[in-house]
């Protein structure tokens, strides 16, 4: 198992098995024992030095911030944890809603001939789709193209690309 990590930040962007073709740089190995507890605990980030993954924890949350007056810093810092946090709840829950334990395990089934793989696909793509409109958007809410401060985590989750799963 390889994790993807932001090389700035350490944090973690994704898991891909061994023999993955296309693996993102940087990305280190990691025992499957590592990955199942960084599943388990919602790792967020890596400790280069002792490749141990672990969750980083916000500070404060973006309601507390408004009592005093945050810098621009500060509330993106705290946004895009927070929004991270919710995509990925909502990825993890939709993917454990057809008997996945997440997200990861949904999409692991992609790529070789088995009885998920078109679900798991689907899972792939969207997973993907949902990423790249986030991103997409945290970009908007930094250059000021989208004034956050007017809009509640709903209204903004309400546009995310939706997941498409044939009944098979």
């Amino acid at each position: 198992m390889k994790v993807h990590y932001k090389q700035d930040t350490l944090e973690i962007w994704g898991y891909y098995p061994e023999g993955y073709e296309n693996i993102p740089t940087p990305n280190m190995s990691i025992s499957e024992k590592v990955w199942q507890e960084a599943v388990k605990t919602q790792a967020t980030h890596i400790n280069l030095e002792t490749k141990e993954l672990y969750k980083k924890e916000v500070e404060a949350t973006l309601e507390e911030m408004k009592e005093e007056p945050p810098s621009i810093g500060e509330i993106m810092i705290t946004l895009e944890y927070e929004f991270k946090t919710t995509v990925q709840n909502i990825l993890d829950t939709k993917a454990k809603e057809r008997g996945y334990d997440n997200i990861v395990s949904a999409v692991s089934y992609a790529g070789y001939e088995n009885p998920f793989r078109a679900q798991a696909e689907a899972y792939g793509k969207w997973r993907a789709n949902v990423w790249s409109w986030g991103y997409a958007l945290l970009g908007k809410i930094q250059s000021g193209e989208i004034d956050i401060t007017t809009l509640s985590m709903d209204e903004v989750l309400k546009d995310m690309p939706k997941l498409e799963l044939s009944d098979e």
